[in-house]
């Protein structure tokens, strides 16, 4: 092209040479690709409009360049493309026969849409594909009509639309598929639903989370089998296979309904039947087991989960053994069995979940390339260890994750959540030194972070965990130990840790555990001062504001360390005031009450002596309590019917 514009009489550039750097330019998915490519489909109209026939873009050369910003993956690459569209478009109307828009130009700037992620891409496509069908339409008999829609138009609308991720996505997805079908039922055979139609629609309903879809799914496969059974019908055979039945498997695996398992179980339970009945499409496969088993570890209420993920387990491995390689368990697999033991409360689930985990390392340092230690493996069993309070154990798996990353395992090495499920086993351990123990590892976390471990850093969850272990606690002056943990966590806050930003429940929680001193009458007076200060410091903070649980962990404060007199009278008056004004009242805050105040303050705040029943917080005013957690359109219910009943009591409503 240079050689031309330099006189060269041998160097004639052609359409057909742009169209190839084009198409080059389009293949190398270089990052800036696209843009080049419609730059050289600039110069072609440059050239051509300045006389030069050998160079007029044709519809291949637009398709390219469209091509070209459907696979760049570049934000606003649809709607470049569609714009080229628009051009090629307004073009042929103008009497360019060579630009008209074809089957595979309108294809690709559907795909556009598919690959672009945006909102609205799925109605964008649709309305691609009307186009197309309207350019369809107008084409003369005489006319060679090479933009009828086909498939493969159909099945990128629909493919659209099922990674939309839109409510009714999956809805309108199958509804294109049915237009299919009946566009092919009417005699049109180039449309006629391919099997990849069919999985991206029960794609489609798997991904959408909405009520039924898991039925929708499993309808679309069963109506999938009944048209193979009939396959002399209009629409021909499509048979079902692996990646269908794995799809309405995954499908109900994320539907989160009671009977999610057992469905998946069963629809598992059917492919290995057909297979075994000599249908090799449907050979189940690992991926077909491994959804089974997310299913049953996320149904948490069954007794029977933990059981059938060690059946499914054994099952696998056994289908393995005996030569079956498509079944062979992989991380995937040994991870799931250890969640489903993780989360469960049953006797022995924790040390089944280590057993598991041993196993694993035995294969991955036997060479088993399918198997692939990770932080997240070793971290869910120090939880199922700390489910059960087993801290010793918990630790020994957290020292283990450290001698391997020391050694070199950088995949093992342990990170905050690792730390901070530790000292939850500390915390849930009921031990004495519970409380020491987790401020230790709380320790490490702070000494690994300083020396540059970012995957360490503490959290507001680290720090309010260690000092919920004093409060919860017979350690000595726990309320002290839990504002030092408090003030290092401001410290290192204030440091530029903004991660361990100091909430409500961290100041709360220095408060219940003055609230729970028991020690002598200084310790005791000592604990009051540091929950007063605290209360007061909530409030000096612009970052976080005393809730319901604050102030009844206040009032249970002053009951339990504050003697009886006129300064604690005046001081529970200002504090139910301020709880009053903050909108936290609940019904703790007033069990609190009834033990902080004396009976006269009790009927002076809330109308009645504690004698005399429960108070009704709907009797009381919304504002008191409207900003409340846990009070929430119940409440707002129960006071219109609790007015209700007052007003007609009083002759204000009509019978």
């Amino acid at each position: 092209m240079d050689e031309e514009s330099a006189g060269n009489p041998r160097a004639k550039a052609t359409t057909v040479m742009y169209t190839m750097a084009i198409d080059a330019w389009a293949k190398s998915r270089e990052k800036g690709a696209a843009q080049r490519a419609e730059e050289i489909l600039a110069l072609m109209h440059k050239s051509y409009a300045e006389g030069n026939a050998n160079v007029k873009p044709n519809v291949l050369t637009y398709t390219t360049v469209m091509d070209a910003w459907a696979k760049s993956g570049e934000v606003g690459a649809a709607t470049r493309a569609e714009r080229i569209l628009g051009w090629m478009e307004e073009l042929y109307e103008a009497g360019n026969e060579s630009v008209k828009p074809s089957t595979v130009s309108y294809t690709a700037v559907i795909d556009a849409w598919a690959k672009s992620g945006e909102v609205g891409a799925g109605p964008r496509a649709e309305r691609i594909l009307e186009r197309m069908e309207k350019m369809s339409i107008s084409c003369n008999n005489n006319e060679k009509d090479d933009v009828k829609p086909n498939e493969r138009s159909f099945n990128a609308v629909i493919n659209c639309w099922a990674k939309s991720g839109q409510k009714g996505a999956a809805k309108r997805a199958e509804e294109i598929l049915l237009k299919m079908e009946q566009a092919c039922a009417e005699g049109n055979s180039d449309v006629r639903p391919t099997l990849h139609s069919f999985n991206t629609v029960i794609d489609a309903w798997a991904r959408s989370g909405e009520q039924g879809a898991s039925q929708r799914a499993e309808a679309i496969l069963y109506h999938m089998e009944d048209m193979h059974l009939n396959g002399g019908s209009a629409l021909g055979s499509v048979r079902p296979d692996t990646i269908t039945y794995n799809t309405v498997i995954a499908a109900w695996a994320k539907s989160g309904e009671n009977c999610a398992p057992i469905r998946a179980q069963q629809i598992l339970e059917h492919m290995t039947a057909l297979y075994e009945n000599g249908n090799e499409s449907v050979k189940p496969d690992t991926i077909s087991f491994n959804t089974v088993l997310a299913a049953w570890a996320k149904s948490l209420n069954d007794s029977r989960m933990t059981c059938r993920v060690d059946e499914i387990l054994m099952q696998m491995e056994e289908l393995y053994r005996v030569g079956n390689v498509d079944v062979k368990p992989d991380t995937c697999t040994y991870s799931t069995v250890i969640d489903a033991h993780a989360k469960s409360a049953a006797e022995g689930s924790a040390q089944r979940a280590e057993d598991i985990l041993r196993h694993m390392e035995n294969l991955q340092n036997s060479g088993d390339k399918d198997i692939k230690l990770s932080t997240i493996s070793y971290t869910r069993v120090i939880g199922a260890y700390a489910k059960c309070g087993n801290a010793e154990k918990a630790e020994k798996i957290l020292r283990k994750m450290e001698d391997l990353s020391e050694a070199g395992n950088a995949d093992v090495k342990p990170d905050a959540m690792s730390y901070t499920t530790a000292i939850t086993a500390w915390v849930n351990s009921g031990q004495r030194d519970a409380a020491s123990k987790a401020e230790s590892i709380l320790s490490r976390m702070e000494n690994l972070y300083a020396a540059g471990n970012e995957d360490v850093k503490p959290d507001t969850f680290s720090y309010t965990t260690v000092m919920n272990a004093y409060a919860r606690s017979r350690e000595p002056y726990k309320a002290q130990h839990a504002q030092r943990i408090l003030r290092r966590m401001e410290s290192i806050y204030l440091q530029g840790n903004s991660d361990a930003k100091p909430n409500v429940f961290a100041y709360t929680t220095v408060i219940n555990a003055c609230a729970f001193t028991f020690g002598s009458i200084e310790e005791q007076q000592s604990a009051f001062d540091i929950a007063f200060n605290t209360f007061e410091e909530i409030h000096a903070h612009a970052y976080c504001y005393p809730n319901n649980v604050t102030y009844g962990t206040f009032l249970k404060a002053i009951s339990n360390l504050m003697p009886a007199s006129p300064a604690r009278v005046h001081l529970v008056d200002g504090i139910f005031k301020s709880c009053c004004r903050d909108g936290q009242l609940d019904e703790k805050v007033v069990r609190q009450l009834q033990d902080a105040a004396n009976p006269e303050l009790y009927k002076d705040l809330l109308g009645i002596f504690p004698h005399e029943g429960p108070v009704d917080l709907c009797m009381l005013p919304y504002e008191w309590s409207s900003r409340a957690k846990g009070n929430g359109n119940h409440m707002r219910y129960n006071r219109k019917k609790s007015n209700y009943i007052r007003h007609k009591r009083q002759g204000k409503v009509d019978s």
